[in-house]
């Protein structure tokens, strides 16, 4: 009995520390990705240094290294639902209000082999990239943060050929929000998938580079209903729209294939 006893008390013993180390951890991990949204440029290479994050009641960011072999990274190869990982670390849990990318000096578009423009800010201020989060970490548990680059609207061209660069980016945790998967066929086509609500504009796409073979695409950070639009870049197809669909935090909507229309003579 005095034997059973003991090992009763060392068992509680040993349950209330756990929970005590449990309570105590107040780090989370967080890993960072890049996406990006389709453009009209062949490739678009931007220099990551790497991401600040900004907590609430904090005075100072946190910098997260940007963690490839090389900081020029193809971005256009981010597309139709891939992700490349910046970067991760343990942080403290509380409220990430807003995160900063780093741009390095090197912004460029390549078209083929030979041909290169560089890509020159319209600010300079846009090296550091302010894009708001305002997402609550909890202790002990991993996050996701993505960063979303919508490249498309984030290149300008003047009359003379010169290619600037205003960087449009969004940031969002994937436990807050949904994910939206699908298929465009026929196969070997690429094409924009566009979902749109009221307050928002997501793109992706499928791209002959990555994803054409298939036409898989998935679209990352909704919340809420969208309509979804196909804009094929072969003229000989029609533009085809869903409507209404539906994604909540946490989930995740799987489409049937749809398949474009050729356009009637």
């Amino acid at each position: 009995m005095k034997s059973l006893l003991y090992s009763l008390i060392v068992f509680l013993l040993l349950g209330l520390s756990a929970c005590s180390n449990a309570e105590e951890r107040t780090e989370t991990l967080l890993n960072i990705f890049l996406t990006d949204a389709p453009g009209p440029f062949e490739q678009v290479f931007v220099e990551i240094e790497g991401v600040n994050l900004f907590f609430e009641g904090e005075s100072m960011p946190i910098f997260v290294p940007y963690d490839g072999p090389t900081r020029l990274v193809n971005v256009s190869l981010l597309v139709g639902g891939r992700l490349g990982l910046l970067g991760r670390d343990e942080v403290p849990a509380g409220q990430l209000e807003r995160v900063e990318l780093l741009f390095g000096g090197q912004q460029e578009v390549r078209f083929g082999d030979e041909r290169v423009l560089p890509l020159t800010f319209t600010n300079e201020n846009l090296r550091q990239l302010s894009i708001n989060v305002n997402a609550r970490l909890l202790p002990a548990f991993a996050y996701d943060l993505v960063i979303d680059l919508d490249i498309f609207r984030s290149i300008f061209e003047n009359a003379s050929g010169q290619l600037f660069f205003r960087p449009v980016a969004r940031g969002f945790v994937t436990a807050e929000t949904g994910r939206l998967r699908g298929a465009v066929r026929p196969g070997g086509m690429e094409v924009q998938v566009w979902a749109v609500n009221e307050t928002d504009t997501i793109a992706t796409g499928v791209t002959l580079e990555e994803n054409a073979a298939t036409g898989d695409f998935t679209l990352f950070g909704l919340n809420g209903t969208y309509d979804l639009y196909f804009f094929p870049r072969n003229p000989m197809f029609a533009v085809d729209t869903l409507f209404n669909l539906t994604v909540l935090p946490g989930g995740e909507l799987n489409l049937d294939p749809i398949t474009l229309q050729q356009r009637t003579p």
